[in-house]
């Protein structure tokens, strides 16, 4: 029998894709060489049983990542930014830090601006025989541009110079120039985180008797750096001899008594706290005016800086835990959410960011502004 087996031309197989030569003809096999690019014989094979792909048949398939594959990928995404975060959180940080040695700076050179036109420094805060009174951010609003709130603040008609409202009338108003941006506690508009100073002032632990202050006996009353003790509560004083720093607290009365000018800081104002942060969260009398006597009183110098306390506090916890609110002496230093340390401003107008790892007897010369001894390197 004859064998089936036949040869055709290759005309008898049309042209497929890529000029491919497909069969026509269902289980016959047909060989053919081919001529490629380089004119080097190419063998073709076609089957029956193993056809070519058909028109529009891609020819081969794409590979898709494997799992593990995706999970690597993942994991380096995930180090990559790791190592990113902390540098831009230390850059949103050293911002924030910028902004706030910028608001200081606005501060600072509104206090000399009134101390150039009056002949003398705004007072610290000044408490009027009715309990009013002003503190030393009220002062300065004509300086920064605020007469308005100035004007809303003053006395006003048919009020006495002792039971006038004052600065009262201004909670709840202020604006972000009064806030540091890395604190991110809020209470009302009007409250602050700039206070002034009273340099090494003795604070007394508040109305508490179980309220103990255990830094007034290192650095209050020290002769070896040129003061004694001035004992007065919350930063009051009665005459000149007992004023340790460029603001104080003071009665109406003493007004006249207690001026201070730039000159008076004999150990040169580039050497002589004025201004600088606290967190009025943590201080009793600092935390909701900062345009009164009472919210805004100046700051010792004699707490360390970043001495952290408990703010949600009561007279009474004293007895158990001396680093509550409560506790003026400990609480009401002057403290920051930076990073190691805090913004102060000098007399000489500069602003200065001081480490909270100072030297403490450093920190009280740096607070009072006339000890006449020599200046320490910080």
């Amino acid at each position: 029998m004859r064998s089936r087996d036949r040869s055709y031309p290759l005309e008898a197989f049309p042209l497929g894709l890529a000029g491919e030569c497909q069969p026509t003809i269902g289980g016959l096999r047909s060989t053919r060489n081919h001529r490629g690019v380089s004119g080097a014989p190419i063998a073709r094979s076609y089957s029956g049983e193993h056809s070519s792909p058909s028109v529009g048949q891609p020819q081969s398939l794409r590979r898709g990542f494997t799992l593990i594959e995706l999970l690597v990928v993942i994991a380096i995404i995930g180090v990559l930014v790791g190592l990113l975060l902390p540098a831009v959180q230390q850059a949103r940080a050293a911002a924030r830090r910028t902004a706030c040695t910028s608001k200081l700076k606005q501060m600072i050179t509104a206090t000399m601006n009134f101390e150039s036109a009056r002949g003398e420094l705004p007072r610290g805060a000044i408490r009027w025989t009715g309990g009013g009174g002003y503190s030393w951010h009220y002062y300065i609003l004509p300086f920064i541009e605020e007469l308005e709130m100035f004007d809303d603040g003053a006395v006003q008609s048919g009020e006495t110079d002792d039971a006038a409202d004052r600065g009262t009338r201004l909670l709840d108003k202020g604006g972000p120039y009064l806030r540091c941006p890395s604190d991110p506690w809020k209470k009302r508009q009007s409250t602050t985180n700039y206070f002034a100073s009273c340099g090494p002032m003795w604070i007394g632990g508040g109305a508490h008797s179980s309220c103990t202050v255990p830094f007034n006996a290192q650095y209050a009353n020290r002769p070896d750096l040129g003061y004694s003790e001035s004992r007065e509560q919350r930063g009051y004083v009665p005459n000149r001899s007992r004023m340790r720093g460029m603001f104080h607290t003071m009665w109406s009365s003493e007004i006249d008594l207690l001026s201070f000018r730039l000159r008076d800081a004999t150990d040169g104002l580039s050497n002589t706290i004025a201004l600088g942060e606290s967190l009025y969260e943590e201080c009793a009398y600092g935390n909701d005016n900062a345009f009164t006597r009472w919210q805004n009183h100046p700051i010792t110098t004699v707490v360390p800086i970043n001495t952290y306390c408990e703010p949600s506090s009561t007279w009474s916890d004293c007895a158990t835990n001396i680093y509550v609110r409560h506790n003026w002496g400990v609480s009401c230093g002057f403290k920051s959410r930076h990073d190691s340390g805090a913004n102060f401003a000098f007399g000489d107008g500069t602003v200065r960011f001081l480490n909270d790892t100072i030297n403490m007897d450093t920190f009280q010369l740096l607070g009072h502004p006339g000890d006449g001894q020599p200046s320490r390197s910080l």
